[in-house]
């Protein structure tokens, strides 16, 4: 791997773990039944699942790329009904699950990113939701998503 192609894999790892920090110190002062978006009724443990959904997807989407292949969601319709059929299928879910399935999920995310062949670090690939991205583009987009909803749940609390 060339310097270039660590230094990036290093500072893309950097940001998911620096937004799940976020999330974590977040977490201490968000009681997880807490409603956040009263618009959609959705609690901090359902943000959570949101956010294990969307990891675990950009997971499976980064090893494909990294075997040549591509990976979307079978059934992908939209970003809101994707969103509304993962938030149903987890609503039940204990919070203690849904916290657990959210950090198994990250660790997925950076292994794939991790593993990911050094010359595939800078091409296109296919996310989840069928549009073409980079990788880079792919890790900043999943750490955002993140830190968004962590400012969220902030205000909200």
């Amino acid at each position: 791997m060339t310097t270039d192609n660590a230094e990036l894999k290093t500072r893309l790892l950097g940001l998911l773990d620096d937004a799940r920090q976020r999330m974590l110190v977040t977490l201490e002062s968000a009681p997880y039944d807490r409603v956040i978006y009263p618009e959609s009724g959705w609690r901090v443990k359902d943000i959570l699942g949101h956010i294990t959904f969307w990891e675990e997807e950009a997971a499976r989407s980064l090893r494909a790329y990294g075997q040549g292949e591509s990976y979307t969601l079978p059934d992908y319709v939209d970003l809101e009904t994707s969103n509304v059929r993962d938030i149903e299928k987890r609503k039940d879910y204990s919070a203690g699950q849904i916290r657990a399935d959210w950090l198994v999920a990250r660790e997925s995310l950076k292994a794939a990113l991790a593993t990911l062949p050094p010359d595939k670090l800078a091409g296109q690939m296919v996310c989840p939701w069928k549009a073409r991205s980079t990788v880079e583009r792919l890790i900043i987009d999943m750490a955002d998503h993140e830190r968004e909803h962590a400012e969220d749940i902030c205000r909200a609390v």
